[in-house]
């Protein structure tokens, strides 16, 4: 496979969406060429005159007919002149060997909801030989039950003060950390035995957020303590490509005191603000694309904020489950009447930081384009999730 990325400036504002167009409209033809893997733009948030390439193909040949194909040959006489030539830059990657098949993959969480569901879609995947589960207790209910998927798939016990050479022979790690303060030491540990057992790739979940401790703003509890596993894993010299996902769909579900399964009224004290609520399942879909899908090559190295296609009200999503549910379902406001519901339920109410955060704005971003570009699909809306666990939420 021989994979590409070329970065490049607009040589000034006036350019920038004549720019934009052409490259746009190079996308379909690529595609369709014999050799072409994986094609598309991205353009900066931050820079709107920088734009990004990201392209696979089956060899060099495929990419050299690629450059002498019309339609490149046409973006390159009307663009080129747009461009800033000094700030074109080109990294390639090439290898004679299959990426992304016969892949050995060790799980870190996998029997919580992204786990489970990253386990089922590579065990039912041809190009990954192997799936490691670690699980704190092989004989779990929730543990034997992924071993149903698939042959392929071994539980594995996991002790991360005991983690011995359980990792030994894997291509690629997909890690889900538990909450804990050490956040930073536990990914050293695994860091470590990723790093001896010479695994490959590592994808790692991440949040919403993760930044520098001496960002401004300073980032809160949950991203701060993220970031130093993230650092951690990079400072290993480790390939790693991070996930930082926002607030789950699964919250209805997930004994927060949120929701209880069938109640009329949910309990989310974030205001009038929209939230852009992420399915797990989208989670997974993504690490699965990163370690299996050769259009994914571009991305590897990367940290990237992943939501739902739309942020969502609170009223608004009562208005949806008001449909499901066939009667009025209540959106009921405000910290307090979060705090007191957990406290009659019996259940901590540690998700009031996050719905405090998600209040003020700060999860109503939508960042899709990198997961549109890797799964080749837009993530999951909270709709069409509150319609597949109708179940739960009759």
């Amino acid at each position: 496979m021989y994979a590409v990325t070329i970065s490049m400036r607009a040589r000034d504002e006036g350019c920038v969406q004549q720019l934009r167009q052409a490259s746009l409209d190079v996308v379909a033809p690529s595609l369709g060429e014999k050799g072409c893997l994986f094609f598309d733009v991205l353009f900066d948030d931050q820079d709107p005159l920088i734009l990004r390439f990201y392209e696979a193909y089956v060899d060099q040949d495929a990419f050299q007919a690629h450059l002498d194909a019309p339609h490149t040959k046409r973006w390159v006489d009307d663009c080129i002149p747009l461009v800033d030539k000094s700030t074109i830059k080109m990294p390639e990657s090439a290898s004679d060997i299959t990426l992304h098949r016969d892949r050995k993959v060790g799980v870190f969480g996998a029997t919580g909801k992204i786990g489970s569901e990253i386990v089922k879609l590579l065990a039912t995947d041809p190009r990954c030989r192997e799936v490691r589960a670690f699980t704190r207790d092989p004989n779990a209910p929730s543990a034997r039950r992924l071993t149903a998927f698939s042959d392929k798939v071994s539980t594995v016990q996991f002790d991360v003060e005991q983690i011995g050479t359980i990792c030994e022979g894997l291509s690629d790690a997909f890690v889900i950390a538990p909450l804990i303060d050490d956040m930073r030491g536990w990914h050293e540990k695994i860091a470590q035995a990723l790093r001896a057992a010479e695994v490959e790739h590592v994808v790692k979940v991440s949040v919403t957020g993760a930044r520098a401790p001496d960002s401004d703003p300073p980032p809160g509890r949950f991203p701060s303590l993220h970031w130093s596993g993230e650092e951690a894993l990079r400072e290993a010299g480790l390939k790693v490509t991070v996930i930082r996902p926002t607030i789950f769909m699964q919250h209805f579900e997930m004994g927060t005191g949120l929701y209880e399964r069938a109640d009329d009224r949910f309990y989310l004290p974030t205001g009038e603000a929209g939230v852009a609520f992420l399915d797990c399942r989208d989670i997974a879909a993504m690490g699965h694309a990163l370690i299996l899908d050769p259009r994914s090559t571009p991305f590897h190295t990367g940290a990237y904020e992943l939501t739902g296609p739309v942020a969502i009200t609170g009223q608004q999503i009562a208005e949806q489950l008001s449909a499901i549910q066939g009667q009025a379902v209540t959106h009921v406001d405000g910290e307090s009447e979060f705090v007191n519901r957990c406290a009659e339920l019996g259940k901590p109410d540690w998700g009031k930081a996050v719905y405090a955060e998600a209040a003020g704005g700060w999860f109503s971003d939508c960042h899709t384009q990198v997961f549109e570009a890797v799964v080749g699909r837009s993530p999951r809306s909270f709709a069409a999730y509150a319609d597949d666990r109708a179940w739960w939420f009759k």
